[in-house]
């Protein structure tokens, strides 16, 4: 399998594990590799692209994928 279908069906297995929601499942995609592909899988999810999950104000679940760890949080 090439790379990039490899992390596409990655991603869309990732799907299976989010949460149910009854109206819109609020969904920050931190690094902005996820987003678009879960949304396509699930019409009730509500992306919204951060690099800071910090930022994010209230939500249902987080994803990342494929972003770099920094040892000191504080490093960021």
């Amino acid at each position: 399998m090439n790379p990039d279908g490899f992390t596409h069906h990655f991603i869309e297995a990732t799907a299976k594990h989010l949460p149910p929601s009854s109206s819109t499942l609020r969904l920050v995609d931190v690094g902005g590799q996820c987003g678009s592909i879960l949304a396509r899988r699930r019409s009730d999810i509500d992306v919204q692209t951060l690099d800071d999950v910090g930022a994010a104000g209230s939500i249902d679940a987080v994803v990342a994928y494929d972003i770099e760890l920094a040892d000191d949080l504080s490093a960021r």
